[in-house]
């Protein structure tokens, strides 16, 4: 045998399974970051909006929840879905700008927004 066929490749850092402490740390560590992102977002969106507490508060969980749905699929995968590494999921500062500035025009709003990106994909 040659010796590159010998030669042992290093597994890579990205495959390699975490002990179960580091793995909730690491675990931890995503949902504070993941947090921050996703409570910031809404309240901005809605505060523009002019929606009352309530309604941004109904805002803040459900971006909570898809985001966390969406962390679950590309962490573990389901089906061809998914990368199956730890990424975090979760809303994006980019368009933020452009949703104040819809929800501030008349007949807008946040049904203009949602339909705004759900065509956007």
């Amino acid at each position: 045998m040659s010796e590159l066929s010998k030669a042992r490749i290093p597994d890579a850092p990205a495959i390699q399974r975490l002990p179960l402490l580091q793995l909730i740390l690491v675990g931890l560590q995503h949902v504070l970051l993941m947090y921050g992102g996703a409570i910031a977002v809404p309240l901005i969106i809605g505060q523009a909006a002019g929606l009352s507490r309530e309604e941004i508060a109904f805002l803040i969980n459900a971006d909570l929840l898809v985001a966390g749905i969406a962390t679950i699929v590309q962490s573990l995968g389901i089906g061809p879905m998914g990368i199956r590494m730890p990424v975090m999921m979760g809303a994006s500062f980019a368009a933020v700008g452009s949703m104040v500035a819809m929800a501030g025009m008349p007949g807008i709003g946040l049904q203009g927004i949602f339909g705004a990106t759900i065509a956007a994909g």
